[in-house]
């Protein structure tokens, strides 16, 4: 009885202990406010508590509460079940057990540890919290969840007063949109904003981002990524990678900005430039500050060089600007502007282009040039000139339009509209359009025609050349057709015919067969080279040989019908064939002498203002001759053989 009674002392004592404490308290030292039972144990070192049921404890600005708890002297307590401490009323931790020091205000929790802020959730089973500091350690490993995110690493420590959270070792993140992989971080729970601080890799179902320091912002959805940072986007079987010094991402703009030595490549195509800016996933790329393009293709690699351009990823279209220099093997090509469609296979050049290829050596020079990369067809239009070099010699020619497209077997047709103008030192010609053939080396100029050759005139409704060894070989006049020669522009050697077919050799005159209805006027001359007289002839058909530009014989198909007239009894004027005019005046002197604004091209001065380029489908066809040529049975076959026109 005595030894009850003597509990039930000490356990009253006990309970007056607590309630005068509560009215009384020192709230520096860690005091016990409720239990539903307990006991005191005197030791050498001070007495000790023993407490059970709703065990309630404080300090200053902190509460414990557990199911069972052990309270030292030196305010150390251990704490069991359902622990929850409570700091600022806004920092809770809850887990299984607790160790408590009341002077260095430092708790060790274990097993199932959470701890709460207003913006985070921490789990982890063992932290060290510093009431002091407000400072959190994890050594063992955490997870810490916030409004959307969810964020582990195998150590770490959160400073609450801060809201920074610092994560080392297999550090993963979980966002809604994206996830993280790191060896080490700090986060802002609050701010929701990630500091990168080692190798750092974001990445979604289709994108991934690398870099060794930076920060991400997730509410605001702004980075700012550095330490060689580069960003890759897969898609199917095609991949996008872009990098630079810094990487900066603003969400509100949906925009990606690659700043300092930026790169980006694309499946066969990299672009280097000072900066690279992407407006929108589905927008518009900017590229700035001396951007560079390289590509590869099937028929070569090619570079770009241009002043500050922009690619439209919805339109498919690439706008180079600023003054452009592309090149791909032999062909370089120089304009203010280039526009590129993907989709299309097009490409515009506009504004004093220059397309040379330094292999063939030959140059086009136009105000704007249009080419389908998937035909091959190629339209220069705004006054353009070509140069080319032929015979070894250079060959000049202007026109309105220029068009180019290509056969099934990869040969070239060049159709020349409107103005032709040809400037060669030894071809001069002029017409409305012409029309090349590179398989079979033919060219056919129409529209009032005119061929210069030294110094034979060549005129018809149709004039039809073929080139071997890049020289003039043959050249059929059809329909009135007429040739005319004169030294001195007083007495005129003329032929006129039907069709006329002119053989060539090294571009000398050999011989004109004469076809259908011939007229001849020619001037003889005697050895010491004196004009003797001159013939006046009639004949259907003739073939005419030639010497030293100088008619040698001739040889007649049929009855001719011939006068000589001595020089002094014949008045020269009244020999003129009918429809002889000479085009001495209209003949090209040199290519200085071409008509149009050529003068940028030929003598690098400054180009007008030029008007819009027209589009490829309201350039007119080439019409076919309403009459056809008028050649013998075995001609015209020969012509079928050469893949020339019926």
């Amino acid at each position: 009885m005595r030894y009850l009674l003597l509990c039930c002392l000490l356990f009253l004592g006990l309970g007056s202990y607590a309630q005068r404490d509560s009215t009384n308290r020192d709230t520096s030292r860690v005091q016990l406010l409720h239990s539903n039972k307990g006991r005191g144990e005197s030791r050498a070192d001070g007495r000790y508590l023993f407490l059970e049921g709703e065990v309630h404890f404080k300090q200053k600005e902190m509460h414990l509460w557990c199911d069972t708890a052990q309270q030292a002297p030196n305010d150390q307590v251990l704490a069991y079940g359902d622990v929850e401490m409570l700091q600022d009323d806004s920092i809770r931790a809850f887990s299984d057990s607790l160790r408590y020091d009341g002077i260095k205000r430092e708790a060790e929790l274990k097993n199932q540890v959470v701890l709460q802020d207003s913006s985070m959730t921490l789990f982890t089973d063992y932290l060290h919290y510093d009431l002091a500091q407000k400072k959190a350690s994890y050594p063992q490993g955490v997870l810490i969840v916030s409004d959307s995110s969810q964020l582990q690493s195998k150590r770490g420590y959160y400073e609450l007063e801060s809201k920074m959270a610092y994560f080392v070792d297999s550090v993963r993140l979980n966002h809604p949109k994206y996830k993280l992989i790191t060896d080490s971080m700090a986060f802002n729970t609050e701010e929701e904003k990630s500091y990168f601080l080692a190798p750092t890799y974001m990445y979604d179902d289709e994108n991934l981002v690398y870099c060794e320091s930076g920060y991400y912002d997730n509410k605001a959805e702004r980075a700012e990524l550095t330490g060689s940072p580069y960003y890759l986007q897969r898609k199917g079987q095609n991949s996008r990678r872009a990098s630079a010094d810094t990487i900066l991402y603003v969400g509100s703009e949906d925009s990606y900005y690659l700043i300092g030595n930026a790169i980006l490549e694309e499946e066969s195509q990299k672009v280097y430039a000072d900066t690279i800016v992407r407006r929108g996933m589905k927008g518009r790329f900017e590229f700035l500050g001396h951007p560079r393009f390289e590509r590869k293709g099937k028929e070569g690699n090619q570079e770009i060089l241009a002043g500050d351009s922009y690619y439209d990823e919805e339109k498919e279209a690439m706008v180079f600007q600023n003054g452009v220099t592309a090149k791909r093997g032999s062909q370089i090509l120089r304009s203010e502007t280039l526009e590129y469609s993907e989709s299309r296979k097009e490409a515009w050049a506009k504004g004093q282009v220059i397309l040379e290829d330094t292999v063939e050596q030959s140059r086009l020079m136009a105000g704007s040039v249009y080419y389908n990369d998937s035909t091959g067809q190629m339209l220069a239009q705004d006054h353009p000139i070509a140069l080319m070099l032929l015979d070894g010699d250079s060959l000049w020619m202007t026109a309105d339009t220029f068009r180019m497209e290509k056969d099934s077997a990869g040969a070239y047709q060049l159709r020349a509209y409107h103005q032709v103008q040809v400037f060669k030192s030894d071809i001069q010609a002029l017409g409305d359009s012409l029309v090349y053939n590179e398989a079979d080396s033919l060219f056919e100029l129409r529209g009032n025609p005119r061929i210069w050759l030294d110094s034979v005139q060549f005129t018809a409704d149709t004039l039809r050349g073929r080139l071997a060894d890049q020289s003039l070989q043959e050249l059929f006049l059809l329909q009135h057709a007429f040739m005319a020669s004169s030294k001195e522009e007083v007495y005129f050697n003329q032929i006129k015919a039907r069709d006329i077919r002119a053989h060539f050799q090294d571009n000398e005159l050999q011989r004109a067969d004469i076809q259908y209805n011939g007229e001849m006027v020619y001037y003889a001359l005697d050895e010491q080279g004196r004009y003797a007289g001159v013939n006046d002839m009639d004949c259907s058909d003739m073939q005419v040989r030639f010497k030293e530009r100088n008619v040698d014989r001739i040889k007649f198909m049929g009855q001719p019908k011939a006068v000589l007239y001595p020089m002094g009894q014949v008045k020269h004027e009244k020999l003129q064939l009918k429809g002889f005019k000479w085009l001495e005046a209209e003949r090209p002197k040199d290519r200085w002498s071409l008509t149009g604004p050529y003068a940028w091209g030929i003598k690098a001065a400054a180009l007008p203002e030029l008007p819009p380029a027209a589009s490829p489908n309201e350039i007119p066809e080439l019409e076919e001759p309403k009459e056809k040529p008028s050649l013998s049975p075995e001609e015209l076959s020969n012509q079928k053989r050469r893949g020339g026109k019926k």
